[in-house]
């Protein structure tokens, strides 16, 4: 009772005077008049410094606590540089200048479908190489080429880009389509026939070895790699003649 008689009276003087009066009290207290003291004392303390802060910080002024540099708020980041815009694709060039697709007829060229036989007789497997200039997965293929035949140019091309030579069929067992991007950076469409190769003789030098990847994969894996939609499913439903 006598504890909070005095606290009463206290008040009557303020907040300072609450202070002064806690931290004055004798030592002879109960411990829980004690303990009510202690935290009265530093409730008045803490108000005291919060008011005078108020009284002394400018209008407006904003004080922000001392982040780590990893964990600063958003608003007190230094913004970042812009990043680099992404090189366009083939298509949304394209997009952009549509008259070139139509311009002009499909241009001709010649794939070959190379094959060989898996050793304990299970299957056979289909070769793809990747693209010089975009690393992408594709079939050997090139250009018409003077005085060779459809089918005679399409092994050439196997042997320049993976070293591959065997058996091929005169006739193309299918063909498919896509857009290929010129050095001029126009975009040509293309209509490719393919042919078929039964590979027999593996080179171990030929004209653009370690510019290419090469790789003998399932049907199912050949049809995976390759972009062109007409190209996988000729791939896919492909059997050797």
């Amino acid at each position: 009772m006598e504890c909070r008689r005095s606290a009463a009276g206290a008040g009557v003087h303020g907040r300072r005077a609450q202070g002064a009066w806690l931290t004055s009290q004798p030592a002879g207290n109960s411990p829980a008049c004690t303990l009510l003291q202690l935290v009265l004392a530093r409730l008045v303390r803490v108000w005291n410094g919060q008011t005078r802060s108020r009284r002394l910080a400018p209008a407006g002024a904003v004080k922000w606590p001392n982040y780590p540099a990893d964990e600063e708020p958003k608003a007190i980041k230094k913004a970042k540089a812009p990043k680099a815009a992404k090189s366009k694709t083939l298509l949304q060039k394209l997009a952009e200048t549509p008259e070139k697709l139509f311009s002009g007829a499909f241009r001709q060229q010649y794939g070959a479908l190379c094959f060989r036989y898996v050793p304990d007789g299970s299957g056979f497997e289909l070769l793809v190489v990747t693209s010089r200039d975009s690393g992408r997965w594709i079939i050997p293929k090139g250009w018409p080429m003077k005085g060779k035949k459809p089918f005679e140019a399409a092994a050439i091309e196997a042997l320049q880009e993976a070293g591959i030579s065997g058996k091929i069929r005169k006739k193309p067992v299918g063909c498919y389509t896509y857009l290929k991007l010129l050095d001029d950076g126009d975009v040509a469409p293309c209509i490719v026939d393919v042919f078929q190769i039964e590979a027999t003789t593996f080179a171990e030098k030929f004209k653009e070895k370690g510019e290419r990847t090469i790789a003998w994969v399932s049907p199912d894996e050949a049809a995976r790699r390759v972009r062109e939609i007409e190209l996988k499913s000729l791939l896919i439903e492909f059997k050797p003649r």
